[in-house]
């Protein structure tokens, strides 16, 4: 039976379908409990099922900048250790970022867990999504990622670093920065930057 085949015999696939795809740019509290739904709705591993959840996903997450809500903000958090696709926790991962806050208790560990994925789509999404939790796992997490070598191979993840320790590092992590800053490329150096004068910052206001 092909995907179309399946999608005819399901009504309810392109009715829920159509609903999300027009809330991924109109956010709103009331909409987080049939979000939760039909995502909870679609578990298999059918293209269509991976289709509803990935756009699902990233609905919630756009929601939840908007409208933090804690119960919802770590039931996405939980749900990230139930997904394997790699294109499905990009998006529920990419935006969790922009969040104005993490619940203080929230269990971290499918974030942390996600760092350790090879690959990249996963591990980079799981650094952004980190930058907003100031908590030592957190750090003992991302830190590897800077002994990396060679640097140019893994370019892509500075970005993410940058914006991680420039709000979550501490001084302890300035030598390797400064270290890496005066070997890397110049598109690096700008994010390597951007760490080191936020890590500064962060201090001297402290003091």
């Amino acid at each position: 039976m092909t995907r179309e085949e399946r999608i005819s015999q399901k009504p309810q696939w392109q009715t829920d379908m159509t609903w999300i795809g027009n809330q991924l740019f109109h956010t709103a509290k009331e909409n987080l409990p049939q979000i939760r739904q039909i995502i909870e709705a679609y578990p298999g591993k059918l293209p269509e099922d991976r289709e509803m959840r990935e756009t699902a996903y990233l609905v919630l997450v756009r929601h939840l900048r908007d409208y933090p809500e804690p119960d919802y903000m770590r039931w996405h958090i939980a749900q990230v250790a139930r997904e394997t696709d790699r294109y499905i926790l990009h998006y529920m991962l990419d935006e969790i970022a922009n969040w104005p806050f993490l619940p203080s208790d929230t269990d971290i560990v499918p974030l942390l867990n996600c760092t350790k994925d090879p690959r990249w789509l996963v591990y980079e999404g799981a650094i952004e999504a980190l930058s907003i939790c100031d908590r030592e796992e957190a750090r003992q997490a991302v830190r590897p990622f800077l002994e990396r070598e060679p640097i140019r191979k893994n370019e892509p993840v500075y970005g993410d670093l940058g914006r991680f320790f420039a709000m979550n590092g501490t001084p302890a992590d300035l030598p390797v920065l400064e270290a890496l800053y005066k070997r890397a490329d110049r598109n690096i150096k700008y994010n390597l930057e951007y760490a080191i004068t936020g890590i500064k910052k962060r201090y001297q206001k402290s003091k």
